[in-house]
């Protein structure tokens, strides 16, 4: 297997973040396995953040040298990262690297003058981790933007020191032969530039494979082109409301899946007998995984769930079984490139429930007691119909004659109004486009679709029914049988139990006790008529019409805090020995610059949406 490449994007630039998540996002499009990462605090390794962290602590003032120390201990730390990811064949992207920590601490502080020593502490932590590819992005001081500056906070920013740091960038990239892109430019011709120095990169291959003749980007978006979901553009509104053909017979029992006209797919009889071996229930909605497929072939399954909009039991077959045997290098890359976090920390027991509704989908996930993943509605169209012809949307079995017929025409008119409506918005979207037409790749595409359907997913009522994975301790997935069994919702009671059911297939020792009368009975009947009594209360002693029709559908009576100063106190709790009340006092008297200090360590430097400031309790 091939290596990966750590490429290191630098320089003072407006454009670095932005450059950096569009490499990403070419080449995950790629089908390569990505990793972005901010050298030396990488988020992969607790320690190399214990240090980083401990180098931005008031608690702890330190010399300017100690800060550097620091930061070349932290950096030994994520470059140990960095080299497992690259072996793994992942390509790293990573924000920064010793040439910051170089250029800022000698050329723009002058904390260490002497040249020599400076690279030998930097020379000892990188060893021999020199990243494939760094590129410097380089912008005039008078450029840079106040967003850039605040890179810097530790430091001073005025222009002196920015242009001593400039200097530093520049002159190191000379002596060491990096690229340097201008980065003053329009954003897409920047990127443009960046590209290409990755590509040539990507093209040299690992020299422990000689046998691996060298490769474009090119070549490897031919070879793996993106696996779509759906077809690149929503079909005519007019096919959308027809039934779905009939399959076309395929009498190869080899076949497990048969793709329709529509584009729904469906799993022949030959696929079922080849599930059968893998999951609990090759028909029903809710099914658990048997000991004969690997927990991280079920991870990597579920990765997909997200941007796949079939029943997840045809994308195992049509992805994963029978292949990932063949190649467990590949399931690996997949999971890096299509998982995240949460996909990443599943290794238990798993649980997917398929057709469930909006609103059974949040009692799946109630307490958040266990990780999720469903399909989103904001990356897969929902304007097909299946096999029998039927938008996905929950029908009550309760409705019986005339209300389950209005109920059905109403729906239908619903999902029509926005199969129409996703359609001419991903028309009109990429119709207006700024994208010069040959960068209109697949991520473009996809880019343009999830705009579309996030604008349109309002329109979809709490009936709609999607894919639910579920991972699950024994714990956890006991009290969920147990919430879902005591809730009023019927399609909630059902799934209860079937999820019951199905998990006791694999891990009945856990489960034993969930439906007993001296455990999971009692809990559930103690839930329902708690429920139950506070309802009938309710009825009784209130009125049938809470207010008036003249008074407004919504009033804001309040709102804390009025000024989100009003919780600097509370920010400062937990790192004073004071009470509440005495510190909102104490703050009180404060100057407002003191406050907004406060408010922005707080805050800290998010680099993405992910990272939001939250206390500790």
């Amino acid at each position: 297997m091939n290596k990966g490449k750590y490429i290191v994007i630098e320089g003072l630039s407006n454009y670095r973040d932005q450059i950096i998540q569009r490499l990403g996002q070419e080449l995950t499009a790629a089908r390569l396995p990505v990793k972005i990462m901010r050298e030396p605090e990488s988020q992969n390794d607790l320690t190399a953040r214990a240090i980083h962290r401990l180098t931005h602590d008031p608690r702890y003032p330190m010399m300017n040298r100690t800060e550097v120390l620091l930061y070349n201990a932290a950096r030994v730390q994520s470059l140990e990262v960095i080299r497992q990811a690259v072996n793994n064949g992942v390509q790293c992207l990573v924000d920064r690297s010793y040439l910051t920590t170089l250029v800022v601490q000698y050329y723009g502080l002058g904390t260490v003058p002497d040249y020599q020593k400076i690279t030998e502490v930097i020379r000892f932590a990188v060893g021999d981790m020199e990243a494939d590819l760094t590129i410097v992005l380089d912008t005039p001081v008078v450029e840079l933007t106040k967003d850039v500056q605040t890179k810097f906070t530790d430091h001073r920013t005025d222009d002196g020191f920015l242009e001593r740091v400039r200097a530093g960038y520049l002159w190191e990239a000379k002596q060491r032969g990096l690229p340097v892109v201008y980065a003053d430019d329009d954003i897409d011709a920047v990127f443009k530039q960046v590209w290409q120095h990755v590509t040539d990169t990507l093209a040299i291959r690992d020299k422990a494979a000689p046998e691996s003749q060298p490769q474009s980007v090119a070549a490897v978006l031919a070879a793996n082109p993106p696996v779509k979901a759906m077809p690149a553009d929503p079909p005519a509104a007019q096919a959308k409301s027809e039934a779905a053909a009939p399959p076309t017979p395929q009498p190869d029992d080899s076949v497990w899946t048969r793709k329709h006209d529509n584009g729904s797919m469906s799993v022949t009889a030959s696929g079922k007998a080849e599930l059968a071996k893998f999951v609990t229930n090759t028909e029903g909605s809710v099914y658990s995984f048997t000991e004969a497929i690997s927990p991280i072939t079920i991870a990597a399954a579920m990765a997909r769930l997200s941007r796949r909009g079939d029943d997840m039991r045809v994308t195992l077959l049509d992805e994963f079984i029978g292949k990932v045997e063949k190649d467990e290098q590949l399931l690996h890359r997949v999971i890096t490139a299509y998982g995240d976090d949460s996909v990443q920390q599943l290794g238990g027991q798993y649980i997917v429930v398929e057709n469930a509704s909006n609103l059974l989908t949040k009692k799946l996930e109630w307490g958040r007691l266990a990780s999720y993943l469903e399909q989103s509605t904001r990356y897969i169209y929902f304007d097909q119909k299946d096999s029998n012809g039927h938008y996905r949307y929950f029908v009550p079995p309760e409705l019986k004659g005339k209300l389950r017929s209005q109920y059905i025409r109403t729906m239908n008119q619903i999902f029509d109004t926005y199969s129409k409506i996703v359609a001419d918005l991903t028309t009109y979207i990429r119709a207006n486009s700024k994208t010069p037409k040959a960068e209109q790749d697949a991520a473009w595409r996809s880019a343009t679709k999830a705009q579309a359907c996030d604008a349109a997913r309002p329109l979809l009522p709490v009936a709609t029914k999607s894919t639910v994975g579920i991972y699950a301790s024994g714990q956890a997935l006991e009290n969920l049988i147990m919430h879902l069994q005591s809730d009023e919702l019927p399609e909630a009671r059902a799934v209860g139990q079937q999820i019951l059911d199905e998990a006791r297939k694999v891990i009945p020792v856990f489960l034993e006790r969930a439906d007993k009368p001296e455990r999971g009975g009692a809990m559930i009947a103690y839930r329902a008529n708690t429920y139950a009594n506070v309802r009938k209360l309710a009825l009784e002693l209130l009125p049938a019409n809470h207010t008036s029709e003249e008074a407004e559908a919504v009033t804001l009576t309040d709102y804390t805090p009025r000024n989100e100063l009003d919780i600097v106190a509370d920010m400062l709790y937990e790192h004073s020995d004071l009470p509440l009340e005495t510190l909102r006092q104490e703050i009180t008297g404060w100057p407002y610059e003191r406050k907004i200090d406060v408010l922005t360590a707080y805050m800290g430097e998010r680099l993405n949406r992910r990272h939001r400031p939250r206390p500790r309790d």
